[in-house]
């Protein structure tokens, strides 16, 4: 009895290796650039299963981390699942960098091309990150432009989109 409870214990842990199916994602506006810089903080190996689901690429994201094959496969990714749009207009998105960190696994950095504030006041985000590989997903989003406009959400299979009016 112990040696099969012990069996069934080692399987459900090597086949749920992190049950916690989230991401953060993160807006921030740089007046110096007069940008958006968009961070994503992600497990490694859910985006990996995303891309082997939705593309049948398998990788290590990490030790590829400057495979242009990689890279395009990546920056299409984001480009499906993450839009932002100010006033109705595409806010287009291009990749900088990956960052490796303990506890959410992978950042991967995205900016904008040059925007004023003004153009921000009409926001509408849709977030759909690992909804499609994991139903279960939950996106927790923030979006932080000055001190007066904040906005924090969380989003998931059922919410994918949202719209922020800082206009008053």
């Amino acid at each position: 009895m112990r040696l099969s409870l012990a069996g069934v214990l080692l399987i459900v842990l090597c086949c749920s290796w992190h049950p916690l199916k989230m991401s953060y994602t993160a807006v921030k506006y740089e007046p110096e650039r007069r940008c958006l810089e968009v961070s994503f903080r992600v497990f490694q190996d859910d985006v990996e299963a995303a891309f082997l689901r939705n593309y049948g690429y398998r990788c290590n994201i990490v030790q590829q981390a400057e495979d242009p094959e990689l890279l395009s496969y990546l920056q299409g990714y984001f480009d499906q699942v993450f839009d932002l749009w100010a006033g109705g207009e595409e806010i287009c998105l291009d990749y900088l960098r990956m960052q490796p960190e303990q506890q959410m696994g992978l950042v991967l950095y995205f900016k904008s091309t040059p925007l004023t504030p003004q153009q921000l006041s009409r926001l509408q985000i849709y977030n759909a990150i690992l909804v499609t590989t994991f139903p279960q997903q939950v996106n927790m989003f923030f979006l932080g432009l000055d001190a007066d406009r904040r906005y924090t959400t969380q989003m998931d299979v059922e919410v994918q989109q949202v719209s922020i009016n800082f206009e008053q």
